[in-house]
């Protein structure tokens, strides 16, 4: 599966959990209504369906993002060039009138700042790597094994997928991840819920905010 397609599917997946949500605020607020017990029992059943859907979709989102860091070198490799394509396709797409100031708090004040921290990251581990990865593919490996040199080159993409990774703990960043994937933009909520994915940064179920310029 290539970069693209990746994006897609998690942009499907994304899209779909976003409709799934406003289902289940739907489905509780039927609910609670007082009124026919029969229509409350089968509106019961579809909130069932829709939770059990949603575990469905965060179980193929992690099957995607397998696809991804698989256990070949080679697979890895295209990985991690599949990540900093769609963080980079994602976060471009977004315009300043699309983000209120409260998705903003550290040292976010604006939408430039989270780009420019997310791209300088992610230009900071694939520049790291890749100097790493032609050091060791260079050198002489110790005793003279490919295998030996290639351990030493996994080592160091395991690196560089954990700095990817911790791109998402960055507090103002997921600040920022989760107000973006509950907005009723769909560009903005789908750029955020897949960045987040992409990164690893956990987002709260739920309905998007749905309120002006969110």
């Amino acid at each position: 599966m290539g970069h693209l397609e990746i994006a897609f599917v998690l942009e499907w997946l994304a899209e779909l959990e976003h409709q799934l949500a406003a289902m289940r605020v739907l489905s509780e607020e039927i609910v609670a209504r007082p009124g026919d017990a029969r229509a409350r029992a089968a509106v019961g059943r579809l909130y069932a369906s829709v939770a059990l859907t949603s575990t469905k979709i965060e179980l193929l989102r992690e099957r995607v993002l397998e696809q991804i860091t698989a256990p070949t070198l080679a697979t890895r490799e295209l990985g991690l060039a599949a990540r900093t394509n769609v963080i980079a396709m994602h976060l471009t797409a977004l315009r300043v009138s699309m983000v209120p100031p409260d998705y903003f708090i550290g040292r976010f004040k604006m939408l430039a700042d989270v780009q420019a921290f997310v791209l300088d990251q992610i230009g900071r581990i694939n520049a790291n790597w890749l100097r790493e990865r032609k050091r060791l593919v260079a050198q002489d490996a110790g005793d003279g094994s490919e295998s030996a040199r290639e351990a030493l080159v996994r080592v160091a993409l395991g690196n560089a997928e954990i700095a990817f990774a911790l791109i998402g703990r960055a507090p103002d960043l997921a600040h920022f991840l989760r107000h973006g994937a509950r907005s009723h933009l769909p560009v903005v909520r789908t750029a955020c819920r897949v960045i987040a994915a992409v990164v690893d940064a956990r987002l709260p179920r739920g309905a998007p905010d749905g309120g002006p310029g969110r």
